[in-house]
Parts: structure tokens; C-alpha cells; sequence
């Protein structure tokens, strides 16, 4: 890589030359050095001293910044032409040159370089084959197949995947092998605004339209046009704001708020949830037109504890992304990731090796190096908890937790043994039931107890209820007709 400078000072070309120093370039002499054959300078540094004798042809300047060459400019603070210069040049550094300040410039460039290389060369996205890297299952090779298609499309994209699975990364992969590509990618995420301040970074407002707004401000959507919107977990958007999105969506106008002036946006939209946008149509949280308009061409990303075999070409993957081209793996290390069930999904997993690479300081992974934070190790006993025989409440057959404590002042010692060949017969018709709350919360208080050996002091703090609460929720349970059916032996 190569920095050319055009100095007009055997001072100024060893300040540059100094700065090189402990970075990948090498400095090369404007009409003394010659660039390497079919190579282009990464930096251009040029040293003015009168506006238009820069010893280079400004339209190879030009050429240069054009082609992604980063163009520098060393002149005289006190100069009237600081500002023209700022319109050709990418930076402007004053005169006599800070030694320290360009050193810094230099090596921040350097280390630019480098990951690009490193991110061109290794990440392969896998770019090699021209598709984002979700592995070689068939369920991995779907997901590629259809980013493919709908990279090739303006039609709605919903990806519906848990959290960690890369639906962000998927929608930038998508708009980037677009033919919107060179427009911008706007992303917004529904789940962290509701009602005005949604439809406030929406839409944009005008000055005055409510009492924050100080000036007029330009929303996503109106920035978003000509390129893609993304609308990360759109399955939060309050019903107000949906009814107002569906109808930007079918016509591509909408107003800023506080304005009447009906403006347009030719966006592509892609958006992404971590809910079953169908089930919450049922529930009444999501307008069914909305859902229909906008699950065109849907895209499942599957879990990470879905595909543990495809777990050591990932991980090597992940290791790539950090910039880790030759990453080991000691005995045992690669088997305990296998084991884990990654409710984070691809994000934890980046968590955890990033963390085991600095454990390893630039060796091999070892199994002390691998950690779990405590919602991960959570998230692993309730997954081999979900997986044994339960029925519909959530209790296993062999479940058998007693109550010898008061409820509403009568001495009690139900067991819940005693009623599970209820249960086991209630299950048979359990999807016809009408489960309501009060058997919700009874069946997450009964796996509570039964994780805590029925402790029910420890089941009380994990609830952070009182144990008073504990023995009023179960007695006005009892006091159900369900209740009296499971409870009286």
C-alpha cells in the first residue's frame, strides 16, 4: 500500500515518512518515485502553497477521490482557500504539519486497510459464491436461495427469526445486491419507539408541531427513498401506527407531522420480527391487512441450536469476522458449544468466542476459556426441562410437589402426584380448552416449585413475590372451578 506525496519540502516529505512508521505503508515521491505497476496510491497527501499550484492535475485529483482514494490537503490555516480545498480534498491539515496529529491520521488509515483486506480476503461472506454465510444445511442453502430471489425483486420481505439469528444482517445482505443498492439502507427499530415518537422518526415533523420540535426534521421514510426501509421487529408497532404505515405502504405518500403538504417515497421495504405476526392477528395486536401486505415473500432464519452440526464450519466463520484466520480448538472445547442451547443464537455465539480469544491471548480455545453468562445457562435448563414428557400444564408424570401449608386458613397437604392422573386424562382434550390466565399462572408457579425441590421460600424469590402472595395466588386457583376439579382429592 502506498501513501504518494507531493511536498514542495524535504521537511514535509520526512514528517510523512516519519509517521509511516510501524504501519503497512510505503511512502512514494510525486515525479521522483514511481507507483508500483498497476497499483493506485490509497492516500494522496498534498502540500499547497498557492491556490492552483498543486504540482497535480486537479482532475487526477479528482480521479483519484472518484476511485476511493483518500485525498489530503497540507496548507496554511490562515489561508482564504481553507475552503476550496475542503471541496476537493478529503481532509485539510494545517501548516507547519503536527507530526503527532498526521502520525495518528496515518496509522487509524493504516488499520482501515487492513480490516478490509482482511474482511475481502477471509470473510468470504462467503462472497466467493456471492451470498451472505449461513452454512451448508439444506435449511441454511433455502435461506440463501430466497435472500437470492428477493435481492432480485422490489416485493415486500418479512424474516421471521428468533433474536441473535441475523435478520438485520440478512436485510443489509439483501439491499446491498439490489439494484437499489448505491441508495440509502434506512433502518428503524419499532420495538424501542411507540406511538408519536414511532411515527415522529417515521415521518419527520415541521417545526412546531409539538412542543420538542424545534426544527423540521426529515423521518426514514422520506430519507429511504429510492433505496430501502427496514423495519426491525415491526411486530411491536402499536395499531395506531400500523393503520398509518399500511397506507405509506400501499401508496408510497405520507405527510410529516404537523404539516398537510402530501409527500412521496419510492422505498423497497423489508421487514423483520421475532414474534408469529399470525398469532398475534388472533390476539388482536396485529392488523391482519397489514400482515397480509406485507408476508409477500417470507424468509425463516433457523436457530443455532438447530444446526449443531454445522457448529465448527460457524464458529471458524465467526473466528474470520474477528479477524482470527488460524483460531484452534483444544479437546472438549468444540463439544461444549455443541452442548449449549444458545438462546441468543449467532450473537451470543459471537459473545462467547470473542470472549475465549482473549482468554487464549493468541492461542488455542481451551475449555476454561469457554463461559456462559446466567440467562444463557437459564435458557439451557429451561430447554432440558421443555424437552421430558410434560403435559399440558407443564408438569412431568412424576411431578410431585405438596402443599402443607395454610390456604385461607385451612390446613391442607395436597399432592400434586395425587392429580396428575387428572391432568393425564385432561390432556386428552386440552387443546379444546379455553386455558385462562389463572391456569397460566399456575402451571409457571408449579415448574418454579418443582425446580426448587419444592422450596418454597427460593420458589418465591426466583417469582419475586412474598410467600403470602405465593399462598394467595394458590388459593385463589383453588377456588376456580378448575381448581376445585384438580385439587380435591
Amino acid at each position: 500500500m502506498t501513501v504518494l506525496v507531493k511536498a514542495n519540502t524535504k521537511t514535509t516529505v520526512k514528517v510523512v515518512g516519519d509517521s509511516l512508521v510501524a504501519t503497512r505503508f510505503k511512502l512514494c515521491e510525486w515525479g521522483k518515485d514511481r507507483l508500483p505497476e498497476n497499483e493506485a496510491p490509497k492516500i494522496v497527501i498534498v502540500e499547497i502553497e498557492a491556490w492552483g499550484d498543486f504540482g497535480i492535475p486537479i482532475s487526477k485529483i479528482r480521479q483519484w477521490r472518484d476511485d476511493g482514494v483518500q485525498c489530503v490537503a497540507l496548507m496554511s490555516p490562515l489561508s482564504e482557500d481553507v475552503t476550496k480545498a475542503k471541496n476537493i480534498f478529503d481532509d485539510v491539515f494545517a501548516l507547519p504539519v503536527n507530526a503527532l496529529e498526521l502520525q495518528s491520521f496515518l496509522h487509524t488509515e493504516s488499520q482501515k486497510y487492513e480490516l478490509k483486506n482482511a474482511s475481502e480476503t477471509t470473510f468470504v461472506m462467503r462472497e466467493m459464491v456471492n451470498s451472505p454465510y449461513y452454512g451448508t444445511s439444506p435449511q441454511a442453502q433455502k435461506v440463501i436461495e430466497y435472500a437470492r430471489i428477493a435481492a432480485g425483486n422490489d416485493h415486500c420481505i418479512l424474516i421471521q427469526g428468533e433474536t441473535g439469528t441475523g435478520k438485520g444482517m440478512l436485510a443489509n445482505w439483501m439491499h446491498q445486491h439490489s439494484k437499489r443498492k448505491n441508495k440509502p439502507f434506512m433502518e428503524i427499530n419499532c420495538a424501542t419507539l411507540k406511538g408519536s415518537l414511532l411515527r415522529s422518526e417515521l415521518y419527520g415533523h415541521v417545526r412546531g408541531a409539538f412542543t420538542s420540535a424545534l426544527e423540521d426534521k426529515i423521518g426514514i421514510v422520506e430519507r429511504a427513498d429510492g433505496g430501502t426501509l427496514f423495519l426491525d421487529e415491526i411486530g411491536d408497532m402499536d395499531l395506531e401506527a400500523q393503520t398509518q404505515f399500511l397506507k405509506t405502504l400501499e401508496d408510497k405518500t405520507f405527510r410529516r407531522i404537523g404539516e398537510t403538504k402530501t409527500r412521496k417515497s419510492d422505498f423497497r421495504i423489508i421487514c423483520a420480527t421475532n414474534r408469529s405476526l399470525s398469532d398475534e392477528v388472533r390476539r388482536g395486536n396485529f392488523r391482519s391487512d397489514l400482515f397480509f401486505r406485507i408476508h409477500v415473500f417470507p424468509i425463516n432464519l433457523p436457530t443455532l441450536r438447530d444446526r449443531r452440526s454445522e457448529l465448527p464450519a460457524i464458529v471458524e466463520h465467526l473466528a474470520l469476522c474477528l479477524n482470527q484466520t488460524n483460531l484452534k480448538f483444544e479437546d472438549g472445547a468444540i463439544e461444549i458449544l455443541s452442548q449449549h442451547q444458545w438462546p441468543g443464537n449467532f450473537r451470543e455465539l459471537r459473545n462467547v468466542i470473542e470472549r475465549a480469544m482473549m482468554f487464549a491471548q493468541g492461542g488455542g480455545i481451551q475449555l476454561s476459556h469457554i463461559s456462559f453468562d446466567s440467562a444463557s445457562q437459564a435458557g439451557d435448563e429451561v430447554a432440558r426441562n421443555n424437552s421430558k414428557e410434560t403435559n399440558y400444564l407443564g408438569l412431568s408424570d412424576s411431578t410431585s410437589i405438596s402443599f402443607s401449608e395454610p390456604l385461607n386458613g385451612n390446613s391442607t397437604n395436597h399432592s400434586v402426584t395425587n392429580f396428575n392422573s387428572r391432568l393425564n386424562e385432561m390432556n386428552a382434550d386440552a387443546n379444546e380448552q379455553n386455558l385462562t390466565l389463572e391456569y397460566a399462572e399456575f402451571r409457571h408457579i408449579m415448574m418454579v416449585m418443582k425446580r426448587f425441590n419444592d422450596d418454597k421460600e427460593a420458589a418465591c424469590k426466583a417469582l419475586g413475590i412474598s410467600l403470602a402472595s405465593l399462598y394467595r395466588r394458590l388459593s385463589k386457583f383453588r377456588e376456580t372451578s378448575a381448581g376445585i376439579e384438580m385439587l380435591t382429592v
